[in-house]
């Protein structure tokens, strides 16, 4: 049983190394996946309490009073 096992493990091993692509495929794109995720979602799980600022831009041209109420609603 463990012979098998051994040369099984020997030999898929040996494909690996041969195949750079493969090698990407398995260490290096997972990693880069956890690494874009993790950047995105870094505030999903920060507390309640703690609230971030966004700077917003509103541009008021035209009927100045409708604009105004928005800016205010912002």
């Amino acid at each position: 049983m463990i012979r098998p096992l051994k040369a099984l493990i020997v030999k898929e091993t040996k494909l690996l190394f041969r195949d750079p692509a493969g090698l990407i495929m398995l260490f290096v794109l997972p990693s880069l996946f956890i690494f874009v995720l993790s950047i995105a979602l870094q505030g999903t799980f920060s507390s309640a309490s703690v609230k971030e600022k966004m700077d917003v831009v509103l541009v008021n041209s035209g009927d100045r009073s409708f604009g105004d109420e928005i800016g205010k609603g912002l």
